[in-house]
């Protein structure tokens, strides 16, 4: 890159930072979405007595300096020993005052960037963390770097998941939110890194690039594999959604390159992970089923409840019901020949 397309590209960095227009190449908008979200985040700050503190050791340490080095500049040069001190010289100390002042600020800042390193989603310092690592993303150059970067932070964000699922209140509706959403940047991250790496595979024909993605989705199946009982309810969707992409991560490697080496353990633990993924989702709708109505799902004995007839003639203490159809004329010749027998039965006893 040429001094003069830096020089451009640092003054409309600049300008865009200063309200003035949003900048035109890709790389330098994200680099002021970065500095917007880290100017809207609420950084902790020392007290003031920290910072006096620090500053009085950094002027005496700077004084202690400049006199070390006058004394041997003077036993180099006798002729020059009634000049004063550096360190004595009210323009000194007032210039060590406000560079002791403005490293103080740097060294706040950088501390905060740092201690970012192990926030959680939900902590203070965790857009910071997140910021920095845009920051980085912004500057990778080409797919292949651009797709490592991805799946580098796709791996932290395992990490986290990891972390927030041995809170005591995994269960909170607060953690299950952080949860579900770490769980689904992963995925765009997972899937992003393996299209840069793929990309770059296709451009150059290296196949380190495949073997970076066949060594994350290694990882990150067995990792998912041992969050998988921690994790709160109402999550299912997402875990199956990063074991879906970790699916697809290897079935894009083996289309891409039909004749790399695949490795069967590698396979044996995505269909395990596929099989904890279905029961995890059977678990969480377990519940859905079973509040079925129990009228609707009584099953049928083929017995008669007390006081029912499926002939419609019982007579359980109630009225009893008229049959659902009429005698025929079968029915009513074999009751009458029935009453004319009891009827001669009585005209013989008369």
């Amino acid at each position: 890159m040429s001094p003069l397309r830096t020089s451009r590209q640092a003054e409309e960095l600049s300008a865009a930072l200063d309200g003035a227009g949003a900048p035109r190449d890709a790389q330098l908008l994200a680099l002021v979405s970065v500095v917007e979200r880290l100017r809207s985040v609420q950084l902790p700050r020392p007290s003031p007595d920290f910072f006096d503190q620090l500053r009085d050791h950094l002027v005496a340490a700077a004084e202690a300096q400049l006199a070390s080095s006058a004394a041997t500049a003077t036993a180099a040069s006798p002729d020059r020993r009634t000049r004063r001190s550096p360190s004595r010289s009210p323009w000194v100390r007032r210039h060590l005052g406000r560079l002791a002042g403005t490293v103080v600020v740097a060294a706040s800042s950088v501390g905060v960037v740092a201690g970012s390193a192990q926030a959680l989603p939900g902590d203070v310092l965790y857009p910071v963390k997140r910021a920095g690592e845009s920051v980085e993303l912004a500057f990778a150059r080409g797919p292949a770097s651009e797709g490592r970067v991805n799946l580098e932070h796709a791996e932290v964000r395992l990490d986290e998941v990891g972390s927030l699922t041995l809170r005591d209140d995994v269960e909170s509706a607060e953690n299950t939110r952080l949860v579900g959403s770490t769980l689904d940047d992963f995925t765009e991250q997972a899937a992003a890194g393996g299209s840069g790496l793929v990309s770059a595979f296709e451009a150059d024909g290296d196949r380190a690039a495949l073997v970076e993605i066949d060594e994350f989705a290694t990882r990150a199946i067995h990792d998912l594999q041992g969050i998988a009982a921690s994790l709160p309810e109402d999550t299912g969707q997402q875990f199956a959604s990063a074991a879906g992409a970790l699916e697809v991560l290897t079935q894009e490697v083996d289309a891409t390159c039909p004749s790399c080496p695949s490795d069967p353990a590698q396979s044996a633990d995505l269909e395990a992970l596929l099989e904890t993924v279905g029961n995890v989702l059977t678990s969480e709708a377990l519940p859905v089923s079973a509040s079925a109505d129990p009228v609707t799902s009584t099953p049928d004995t083929g017995t008669d409840a007390p006081g029912q007839n499926p002939g419609g003639g019982g007579s359980g203490g109630g009225e009893p019901s008229e049959p659902d159809h009429p005698p025929t004329g079968q029915d009513d010749q074999q009751v009458d020949g029935g009453g004319g027998g009891s009827d001669g039965g009585g005209g013989g006893g008369g």
